[in-house]
């Protein structure tokens, strides 16, 4: 079935059948997997339906969100695609999604307090609890010029 004019061709289930099994190009399209295409079992891999198996893995993976800016997201994306597929330069479109999403996407966030109190550290208000190490070679004059064993055990102090 042929894509009609003005619409994208993502939805063409037998446009995902046809790429796989002619240049063996695996898309993301989960409708597609139900296709003769992605169920066919190839010899390759020992009669195993591989495509329906990435498929089926495929769908297991949790879609990406943006919080409360995934449909900007998915807007600047699709605002993109008609120039991809018309074959222009890849880099025009991703830079245009990028600074279509860094306009839409502003958050506040930092460190507005950071606090030593004899409770212990405090970020923001909130209590947390720091943990961690720092490398302090044993032996300072010899630097990073420091032979394997010395630092073998130099890492062992830790």
């Amino acid at each position: 079935m042929p894509v009609p004019s003005g619409s994208v061709w993502a939805g063409d289930v037998d446009f995902y059948q046809k790429i796989l099994v002619g240049q063996g190009a695996f898309a993301a399209y989960l409708p597609a997997r139900e296709g003769e295409a992605y169920t066919a079992s190839d010899d390759y891999f020992g009669g195993q339906a591989v495509w329906v198996d990435f498929s089926d893995w495929q769908a297991q993976i949790p879609g990406v969100t943006y919080g409360i800016f995934t449909n900007e997201a998915d807007a600047a994306v699709t605002a993109a695609l008609p120039g991809l597929v018309a074959g222009g330069s890849i880099d025009e479109p991703i830079a245009a999604i990028d600074a279509q999403i860094a306009q839409q996407i502003q958050h506040r966030f930092g460190f507005r307090s950071a606090v030593f109190t004899p409770e212990g550290f405090q970020l923001n208000g909130r209590s947390v609890k720091i943990r961690g190490l720092n490398r302090h070679q044993s032996f300072p004059y010899q630097g990073y010029a420091l032979g394997r064993a010395a630092q073998e055990r130099d890492a062992e102090i830790l």
